[in-house]
């Protein structure tokens, strides 16, 4: 439980964007003001990355997949078959 909890994608997706609030509130970036385009315009290329990497994870995923040897694809079907039991 533990283990999911820490290597879980969003602990990662909080630790980047918290870096990146942090680095912008140094810079003396502020809401209001000249400043607010910008933090618009970098929350945006955030955003359209991480949907671009989601994207990307998902195409190599499956290429890896359709790859594998029948075998290994059963191996992989029991792995995500008993992932999906221990979260029930």
């Amino acid at each position: 439980m533990i283990k999911q909890l820490l290597y879980a994608t969003w602990v990662e997706r909080l630790v980047a964007l918290t870096a990146q609030a942090l680095v912008l509130w140094w810079l003396g970036a502020e809401l209001e003001g000249d400043h607010f385009w910008a933090l618009c315009s970098i929350l945006a290329m955030t955003l359209v990355l991480e949907y671009l990497a989601w994207q990307q994870g998902i195409a190599q995923g499956m290429a890896i997949y359709a790859g594998l040897t029948p075998e290994q694809q059963a191996d992989v079907s029991a792995i995500l078959n008993s992932t999906e039991e221990e979260q029930e």
